[in-house]
């Protein structure tokens, strides 16, 4: 029931990005990724995408379930971050 527990666990962490007000920004350059700015780390941007976030959680979070609800068929208007006064986008972590 692996895949039971890992979709309670990603409606739990949608309902949570809900919550706190949490969106989905179009990525500038990236048409598979999206941005998402930080409740927790104000003037910190993610970079979200299927596979991965910036975030420090790692792993499946809020950010990535939110995108994963939110991303297919959603139409985003782009964002640069460099234009949002007061915000420095999280680069992206390669292992």
């Amino acid at each position: 029931m692996k895949n039971d527990f890992e979709w309670h666990r990603c409606v739990r962490l949608f309902a949570k990005a809900n919550e706190e007000g949490l969106r989905l920004d179009k990525h500038p350059t990236d048409p598979t990724a999206a941005l998402v700015r930080s409740k927790q780390h104000p003037g910190t941007i993610y970079v979200v995408s299927a596979e991965r976030c910036t975030c420090p959680a790692g792993g499946f979070c809020k950010h990535r379930a939110l995108f994963a609800f939110e991303w297919p068929g959603m139409l985003l208007q782009v964002v640069d971050p460099a234009t949002l006064p007061g915000v420095e986008p999280v680069e992206e972590i390669t292992a």
